[in-house]
């Protein structure tokens, strides 16, 4: 499409030019087309010519360059793949003339003043490029004192011969046509659907449609933009020069650009316009995006989540290994609130949390893997998820059972029950009444007493009754959690920080923290190979003629494709994508000694190692699992901490404080009701109120409603920056869900009211 090969063809054959075309091929087996090519034509030498940048082809180019023809013939080319993201360079670099350049010096009077400003603004940044020696990309200098950087290694530009017009060309181009991400608000679920928040959630999403945003430049006061990638900065200073930003966010995954930024710009005059303003900076330097996510959020969390709704995200250059650490950055930002808690959950859940501990239940002490001894640690523990594959595993456990520690996860049970199979321990996680009702449906109670129901702090309290007896474990950014703990002291309990969103997240966390060994995935997909086929056709997800309860493929997306664990790919859900994600934490922060295998035919999980069922091999003993049993229950759990929970608990957070707030709550939903502005004055008031609440350590406040309130506050954020409507007609939308939100705000307090 883009040449003619018929004249191409024609001006070779009138030159006497043999053309050879490789096609599909990256020149790796170029030692073996060249002694082809001796077999049938005499050459002893030959030019090569690399027409763009690509991982084989440098590393091709870098050994012809660098080795002799007899080296690479005796040992082959030394080809690296898969290279750092410092190490990426554009597939077409910029043309340079670097005999028009010079290197930058460290004397230079800008970079000086630059470190002095971050000495008094950022001293830890300060601290790291005090002395610092860049690694892989050298900045240098054109004659208009311009910064770019190239790459030691080829000496490949970053940018042009003008660094500071690529950058402001690429502003424009953002500027023009910016991206916001938004946020997922939405609930389309049926069993929750009767909570108060849902209930909430579902009557504004109306209102939410009709203010959908133009798309237009960027606005002249920005509310919060988040920059991934700096390069040497000098869109940065474009933007702060034509808008007033808020919240400014810069990430730079790459210290060694960082480093040329501070030849470039001038951080000072940037640094001391946001102190006489109210603007928020925030520099993220080094992060390849492992830890970007949890950084961004507590940033967010100080200053509202909600702000995420009317966020900008400004990409200013591309790099293909941080593709997929970015598109998933950008997924998790946008379900930061819809994936939080809500007012209904942490009513509950704090209910449900006072109960266990009134019922006197174990709960896992802080560093549990060390009341473990090395033979407990090398008793294999199989976690069972109700993945379809669960199906092909069944023989493999029973044929193990006695040797292994089992744990079925959520309505893995079922599949269980009807193959014989027992298990030592159950998992739940959900705080609503279905993780009673799916093991009822089972039909037999005394099979349940056999089992010890292992769950987090939570869990409903008619489940606990179902089983034989109830260890607990506090589970990371519950409210139950952080309020319970605020009066027994952290300090004596482990917390789960990867025990979301599905079960088999709660179980893999649980056992890779007490220590196991050798951790087996069965069942736990998290993906499907045949999209009818999603659950163990074992469970209650089929009838017994194998036909489907419900249509599980209609109810939910399953159209993400992600890579398979035996095999390219499977499909899978977006929660199950997420789940995945978060045990690929796990897996990554794991002791070195420990191992997980991944038996499932579903998700490639990484950090795990894929085994067929049929490579099983189980050395451990069946009194050896027995002994790791009793240490785990006996040792890793206690309820000495226990005494007179109750009485410190609400002694501690004021019953009748909270319903006073919830009236403050009220009045102020009451008052900013009337005028454009009072978007803005509700939002702060509201956020204001819960802070203020929590810095007193004396109500439940903030714990019930900082969730819903996040929801309310981005809701009346999109409403503020919709621009598709007349302001008359925003401000009667904005009424419409204040009226709303003051009926839920009544609900919420009624239900207060009568704990």
């Amino acid at each position: 499409m883009a040449v003619s090969w018929a004249e191409i063809f024609a001006l070779a054959k009138a030159k006497g030019t043999a053309l050879f075309l490789q096609i599909e091929k990256d020149g790796r087996d170029l030692l073996t087309d060249i002694k082809e090519l001796r077999e049938h034509i005499s050459i002893d030498s030959f030019h090569l010519y690399k027409h763009y940048n690509q991982e084989v082809f440098d590393s091709i180019y870098h050994d012809i360059c660098h080795r002799s023809w007899d080296d690479i013939n005796s040992s082959g080319f030394g080809i690296s793949q898969h290279k750092s993201h410092l190490e990426f360079v554009p597939s077409w670099a910029p043309k340079l003339d670097l005999t028009a350049h010079k290197n930058v010096s460290t004397q230079n009077s800008l970079f000086e003043q630059n470190l002095l400003a971050f000495k008094k603004y950022f001293p830890n940044i300060y601290q790291q490029y005090k002395e610092y020696t860049p690694q892989i990309w050298l900045p240098i200098q054109n004659q208009n004192q311009e910064i770019n950087v190239v790459k030691s290694v080829g000496l490949h530009p970053w940018y042009g011969s003008s660094p500071k017009q690529d950058c402001e060309w690429n502003f424009e181009n953002f500027n023009e046509q910016p991206n916001k991400d938004g946020l997922v608000l939405g609930y389309k679920g049926t069993k929750l659907a009767h909570y108060l928040h849902y209930q909430f959630v579902n009557e504004t999403q109306e209102l939410l449609k009709e203010a959908e945003e133009d798309v237009g430049e960027l606005p002249d006061t920005i509310a919060s933009i988040i920059m991934f990638g700096l390069g040497v900065g000098y869109q940065l200073e474009k933007l702060l020069d034509e808008h007033t930003v808020e919240k400014l966010f810069v990430c730079e995954p790459n210290p060694d650009f960082f480093y040329a930024s501070l030849f470039a710009i001038d951080w000072q005059t940037i640094f001391e316009k946001i102190e006489a303003s109210d603007t928020r900076i925030y520099l993220n330097v080094g992060d390849d995006g492992t830890h970007l996510f949890n950084d961004l959020l507590n940033q967010f969390h100080s200053i509202g989540p909600y702000i995420l709704n009317n966020t900008y995200f400004y990409q200013s250059y591309y790099n293909a290994s941080l593709n997929s650490a970015i598109a998933q950055l950008r997924e998790q930002l946008q379900v930061v609130i819809s994936m939080g808690e809500y007012f209904d959950h942490a009513y509950y859940g704090i209910e449900h949390m006072k109960e266990g501990f009134r019922r006197d239940y174990p709960v896992l002490v802080n560093n549990p893997s060390q009341y473990l001894n090395y033979k407990d640690k090398e008793v294999p523990v199989f976690i069972i998820g109700n993945g379809p594959s669960l199906d092909m595993s069944i023989e493999a456990i029973k044929e193990w059972r006695e040797q292994v520690i089992v744990i079925s996860c959520g309505t893995a049970l079922q599949a269980l029950y009807k193959n014989g199979i027992t298990p030592d321990f159950h998992a739940e996680i959900e705080q609503n009444r279905s993780t009673y009702d799916w093991p009822v449906l089972i039909g037999d109670l005394g099979y349940l007493k056999e089992i010890t129901l292992i769950s987090c702090n939570g869990i409903h309290p008619d489940t606990c009754e179902l089983y034989k007896d109830v260890l607990v474990a506090f589970k990371e950014g519950e409210s139950s959690t952080v309020s319970a703990l605020s009066v027994l002291g952290k300090q004596h309990f482990e917390v789960l920080q990867q025990s979301f969103p599905t079960v088999s997240n709660f179980v893999t966390n649980i056992i890779s923290v007490l220590g196991f060994n050798h951790i087996y995935l069965m069942g736990v997909d998290l993906g499907f190979v045949d999209v009818n086929h999603h659950h163990s056709k074992s469970s209650g997800y089929y009838q017994e003629d194998g036909k489907e309860t419900y249509d599980y493929s209609t109810a939910n997306i399953t159209s993400l494709v992600v890579p398979g664990n035996f095999r390219p790919r499977v499909n899978t859900k977006h929660e199950f994508k997420v789940s995945r994600q978060i045990i690929e934490q796990v897996t990554h922060r794991k002791p070195k000694e420990q191992t997980f295998y991944n038996c499932s035919d579903g998700a490639r999980i990484k950090g795990t190692t894929p085994l067929e069922i049929d490579n099983l091999l189980i050395m451990a003993s069946n009194g050896e699992r027995d002994q790791a049993l009793a240490s785990l229950k006996n040792k890793a759990f206690s309820n000495k901490h226990s005494t007179h929970f109750i009485e410190k608990y609400e002694k501690q957070f004021s019953h009748d404080l909270l319903l006073e707030e919830m009236q403050q709550l009220q009045n102020l939903v009451e008052e900013y009701s009337t005028t454009p502005d009072d978007i803005n004055k509700l939002i702060n008031a509201q956020k204001e109120l819960l802070f203020d609440s929590y810095q007193s350590g004396r109500s439940l406040l903030f714990y019930y409603m900082y969730g819903t309130v996040n929801y309310v506050n981005a809701v009346m954020t999109k409403l503020k920056a919709s621009t598709s409507s007349s302001e008359l007609s925003c401000l009667s939308t904005f009424n419409t869900t204040s009226e709303k939100w003051l009926t839920t705000c009544l609900l919420y307090t009624s239900d207060a009211a009568d704990e």
